[in-house]
């Protein structure tokens, strides 16, 4: 494995000088990558080792940059791009289980020492392979009850979302040093704050709150997730996002929900929604909160998302048949991207379908 001819921490101390936050992409069926509009499509990874990609922890170092992990890693992604896929979503801190230290009391310390040795060497790749990354920050599962398995916790950190005097640490500890040291790295397309994060807020419209999870509120999600947006805005080059787990939900990203409720807007970059086929046939008429809207991307076109005043991407979906019809109803209905579930976990995707669809939409997707 080569490393970059320039080492990313001198590209990101001599990029920083230049920051200011990017421009909001328009309304539209594309996201502007490096000045091109382009039609996002990609895959999701979404990991080597569920939690164990950067960072590391009792149970040892199994990160990007360790040389198996690095191997695997640079053959399965060269894999994707010879494919067609232009982006890689892959999961940063999961379940909370490595690449973040905390204390006793639960406060975000820091970064462990191998975050940035991992991270570089993912960046390094996704060079080489000429993709873009779009890192999921967290995912639902951090704010699970706490379980302990061979001496790393799991989950049980939903006092960092819930608890607005753990932003500052969260901030000045953990994200700040991330965001800062990638500022301008142009192979980082987005930051997503959190993987399907419905499932942890107990009183979103018609809420449908995991078992195994201790939720917390609109307002309190609401609040870290602005503290997050601010955050990549006002340190980075980069989109923010947010991976919702059902188009049903749209309309709470919307400033015309945060007004309604008296929530801070959410200034998202792009809207990532998620579809799976428990969501067929659902839609909703007039809702006084969630609008109206098909829970299919097929069915919904997002010029009739009423207030949706940003790109909607499908960030996850079954791409195992079907895929071609599928992906042209996404572009025809307005979306500007897709990003298939997945390479690494359930769902395979049929990638001869893919390919053969990435060649003939070569022109819009760059």
């Amino acid at each position: 494995m080569m490393y970059p001819r320039v080492p990313l921490l001198l590209c990101a101390c001599v990029l920083s000088c230049v920051l200011g936050r990017v421009t909001p992409p328009a309304p539209g069926p594309y996201l502007p990558i490096n000045g091109t509009n382009s039609w996002t499509l990609g895959a999701n990874y979404p990991w080597n080792y569920y939690g164990g990609d950067f960072g590391t922890n009792s149970w040892g170092s199994m990160g990007v940059s360790t040389p198996k992990a690095n191997a695997t890693v640079t053959k399965q992604l060269s894999d994707i791009r010879s494919k067609g896929g232009r982006v890689i979503r892959w999961w940063l801190f999961s379940d909370g289980r490595a690449g973040i230290t905390f204390d006793s009391s639960g406060t975000p310390t820091g970064l462990d020492a191998q975050v940035f040795k991992d991270l570089d060497a993912a960046i390094t790749i996704a060079r080489e392979t000429n993709l873009y990354l779009c890192l999921s920050l967290f995912d639902f599962m951090f704010a699970y009850r706490a379980s302990v398995v061979n001496g790393v916790q799991l989950g049980g950190h939903t006092a960092v979302i819930g608890n607005a005097q753990l932003y500052p640490p969260l901030l000045s500890n953990v994200l700040l040093p991330l965001f800062k040291r990638y500022a301008n790295e142009p192979h980082i397309l987005a930051w997503e704050v959190m993987n399907e994060p419905e499932w942890i807020i107990s009183d979103l419209p018609q809420p449908s709150v995991n078992s195994q999870v201790d939720p917390v509120t609109m307002a309190q999600f609401w609040a870290f997730t602005k503290t997050i947006i601010d955050a990549v805005h006002d340190n980075t080059q980069q989109y923010v996002t947010v991976g919702s787990a059902c188009l049903k939900w749209y309309r709470v990203y919307t400033s015309a929900f945060s007004q309604q409720k008296n929530l801070p807007v959410l200034e998202l970059d792009f809207y990532q929604v998620h579809y799976y086929s428990w969501m067929n046939g659902g839609s909703e008429n007039n809702d006084p909160d969630l609008g109206t809207v098909h829970f299919e991307p097929a069915k919904q076109p997002v010029g009739q998302l009423a207030g949706m005043k940003m790109p909607v991407v499908v960030g996850e979906f079954d791409a195992s048949s079907n895929l071609s019809p599928l992906l042209d109803s996404f572009l025809g209905n307005g979306y500007a991207g897709a990003w298939p579930w997945s390479y690494n976990s359930n769902f395979q995707i049929d990638w001869t379908d893919y390919t053969n669809w990435a060649h003939a939409h070569a022109s819009i997707i760059h």
